[in-house]
């Protein structure tokens, strides 16, 4: 696509100073600074999707052909097919190549040692000598002729109206390699405060807020740089106002405790609710008959994974509210667990280990205490699955139970909440159990690795915690504990 064709494409071509004739887009500011975009920058090194797109990258001109092809079709642009080295672009630099040498010795150092890196400017004012193995060139949205794995376009549609974002993604995503991906964002002029999104060449993928505590008064004040596609999106109604909403509530009811220290804070700060709920742990004669399933389920059919068992959205509803005000729900809302299908050997032959989890049990009892009502209520729970099994009840043999009051005091989970902390959408997938503590990792203590239901992805993946801990320990292992890319 030529200049000549942007403006019918979305992209105003008007611009203080000549664009090459091939690049699409208009000059920028092209202000920036030193390790502006060091918190961008470490989230890609670390980024799952981003490591693997850089690491299996083959061919980063010509998308979708085999080593052996590039050797024979690629232009001289190409990374020797050989080495298989991928290709990163650093789009929109602005008015020196700092944060471009920046984001190529970070990736590099972490990474892929053998990244290219090239840093494209619409603005020919702004090209510079290539240095520490970075190429600067022209170009824009088009991406000049690559087909990069990788491709940073920070403070790029920030100057941009919101109706251009959809399609400057659209000629970014066509240019990428196969499997390769976009980080578009925007930060202030020393990095503080930052917004990004992740595009792969299908759709946005991910939005990541990041700042620095000192830096903001409220969560909400990284608002002011959120990307294009959502700054004007953030009033009533919308998610990101939501979710900016919910960070605000969580910051404002703990910052008063930060005088008290980091510990006493993040302890005030995470929300466990009152009881979700209780476990009754059975040893059956047999597998649950369900009625009712579909005919084509797959092998072990309903009993490889966690089984919800309730009629409606009311069943839910009624549950819940008995547990709010301090009763047993009429019907429990049960979650049916049936290990033992998928691995024999946690049982004897010819028998079966069911786990129930009933949400909705509170902790404290508003008529009466749980070492007295335990039997009543684990009676009810069986009794629910017994309604969707019909036979159940008669199978079970052995009877294990944890009520919430079982739970905080044999196994140290407060208020009995079986999955740890509340999931709320501020304690929710990378933020549990809390913003500070996300990502496994306590800060002040490098050599401390958090898991359990408390922290990324939650409660009912069984060891998925542990197993994310125990890599991000090798990987410290590698490298050196403390150290920061």
């Amino acid at each position: 696509m030529r200049a000549a064709d942007a403006r019918v494409e979305g992209i105003p071509t008007t611009v203080p100073r000549t664009p090459p004739a091939h690049a699409l887009g208009t000059v920028t500011r092209g202000t920036t600074g030193v390790n502006r975009l060091r918190k961008c920058d470490r989230w890609m090194c670390h980024h799952p999707a981003i490591r693997s797109a850089l690491r299996n990258a083959v061919c980063n001109t010509v998308p979708s052909v085999s080593a052996d092809t590039c050797a024979n079709t690629c232009t001289d642009a190409c990374t020797d097919a050989a080495t298989g080295a991928p290709l990163a672009i650093d789009l929109g630099y602005g008015a020196a190549p700092w944060t471009t040498v920046e984001m190529a010795t970070r990736l590099r150092t972490h990474v892929c040692p053998t990244l290219e890196v090239v840093g494209l400017e619409i603005d020919p004012s702004r090209l510079f000598p290539p240095q520490n193995g970075v190429r600067f060139e022209l170009g824009g949205f088009e991406l000049s002729h690559y087909h990069p794995s990788l491709v940073r376009a920070f403070n790029v549609l920030r100057q941009y109206s919101e109706a251009e974002v959809g399609n400057a993604w659209r000629i970014m995503q066509s240019r990428l390699a196969p499997g390769g991906l976009i980080v578009e964002g925007t930060c202030n002029e020393v990095g503080q405060r930052a917004a990004w999104i992740l595009l792969d060449n299908e759709r946005p993928r991910s939005l990541t807020l990041a700042w620095s505590p000192t830096a903001v008064t409220t969560p909400s004040d990284v608002a002011e740089r959120l990307p294009k596609a959502l700054i004007h999106r953030n009033v009533p109604g919308e998610k990101i106002y939501d979710l900016l909403q919910a960070a605000d509530a969580a910051w404002d009811a703990t910052a008063g405790y930060a005088t008290f220290g980091p510990i006493d804070r993040w302890r005030r700060a995470i929300v466990v609710g009152s009881g979700i709920g209780m476990a009754v742990r059975l040893g059956t004669t047999g597998l649950p008959d369900y009625q009712g399933l579909p005919g084509d389920l797959p092998e072990h059919g309903v009993h490889s994974a966690l089984g919800l068992l309730v009629t409606d959205r009311a069943h839910l509803t009624r549950a819940h509210a008995a547990a709010s005000v301090g009763e047993l729900p009429p019907r429990p809302a049960v979650v049916a667990m049936s290990y033992s299908a998928i691995d024999p050997t946690l049982a004897p032959p010819g028998r079966s280990v069911i786990n129930l989890w009933a949400q909705w049990h509170p902790y404290r009892l508003a008529d009466g205490d749980w070492p007295a009502a335990a039997d009543r209520a684990a009676k009810a729970v069986v009794d629910e699955v017994d309604r969707h099994a019909p036979g159940f009840a008669e199978s079970v043999a052995h009877r294990y139970i944890q009520t919430p009051r079982d739970l905080a005091d044999e196994l140290g989970l407060i208020g009995g909440n079986i999955m740890h902390v509340e999931m709320s959408i501020d304690q929710m997938f990378m933020w549990r159990p809390t913003p500070d503590l996300a990502g496994h990792r306590v800060p002040g203590a490098d050599g401390l690795l958090l898991a359990g239901a408390s922290t990324h992805p939650g409660g009912g993946v069984t060891g998925a915690s542990g197993y994310i801990a125990a890599h991000l320990a090798l990987r410290r292992g590698r490298r050196g504990l403390g150290r920061r890319p």
